[in-house]
């Protein structure tokens, strides 16, 4: 009894499970055949005319101003304009403070010798230019021929001291009366020059100027004068011995 109990049971639930399924078909057929009606129609009816526009409505107010938009991204960088005109000169700046003194730079490399420097004029006398005698013979006379004109040396000219030195004879003439010219050489006259010299005799301490050739140009011979420089004090090369003017400055000699 129990047995049958149980099969009448499992054959309802088959037959419930059945029921349950032709339902389901039922509507699934149904759905499916509504939406085909629905799409016959749709494609049947033909479109209607569309109808006029209607008027512009009137401007409403003016909404309220929106948030600011997020920052676009950065445009491409444009040609560079032409250069503007220059401007006016501006005032001149405050000198700047003095910067640190830089360090030393290397010793440069030793240049070319230099050129020898021209001669310098002569120093002032020293003590040796004590030792330098000058005689100055006064009285024109007019230049001949030998033995010319004949002087005897003051007796403190010594013929030591003439053996010994050097001499140098200087005058002047009458023509050109600011001029000491040396002789030997040529003096300048009025019609020309005549060649001079002159010869000193240290034993007898006697001098001799004479007129070796010329015109006879010089009118007269107004001052006759001589330098006695002892040996040992010498300068070659730094005095014109034939410039007088330079001699007497050279060893201070007086007028």
């Amino acid at each position: 009894m129990c047995r049958s109990a149980a099969i009448r049971k499992l054959k309802m639930k088959k037959l419930n499970t059945l029921s349950a399924i032709g339902a389901v078909l039922v509507l699934t057929t149904g759905l499916f055949l509504m939406n085909c009606t629905k799409a016959a129609d749709k494609t049947v009816a033909p479109s209607g005319t569309n109808g006029t526009n209607g008027t512009t409505g009137s401007t409403g107010p003016k909404g309220d101003k929106g948030d600011t938009g997020a920052t676009g991204a950065a445009g491409q960088t444009g040609a560079a304009g032409q250069a503007g005109a220059t401007g006016a000169k501006g005032d001149k700046g405050d000198t700047g403070a003095t910067g640190a003194t830089g360090q030393t730079g290397a010793t440069g490399a030793k240049g070319d010798k230099g050129d020898t420097g021209a001669t310098g004029a002569a120093g002032p006398a020293g003590a040796s230019a004590a030792k330098v005698v000058q005689v100055t013979f006064t009285g024109s006379y007019i230049p001949s021929f030998s033995p010319g004109k004949i002087f005897t040396f003051p007796s403190t000219i010594t013929t030591s001291m003439l053996d010994n030195s050097a001499v140098l004879i200087y005058i002047k003439t009458a023509n050109f009366p600011d001029i000491w010219y040396i002789v030997p050489g040529i003096v300048l006259g009025g019609t020309g020059g005549d060649i001079m010299r002159a010869h000193v005799t240290a034993s007898t301490r006697t001098l001799n100027v004479i007129r070796d050739m010329g015109p006879a140009g010089i009118t007269s011979i107004t001052s006759t004068r001589v330098v006695i420089i002892p040996a040992d004090i010498v300068v070659n090369g730094r005095i014109d011995y034939s410039n007088y003017e330079e001699v007497k400055k050279a060893f201070n000699l007086p007028d």
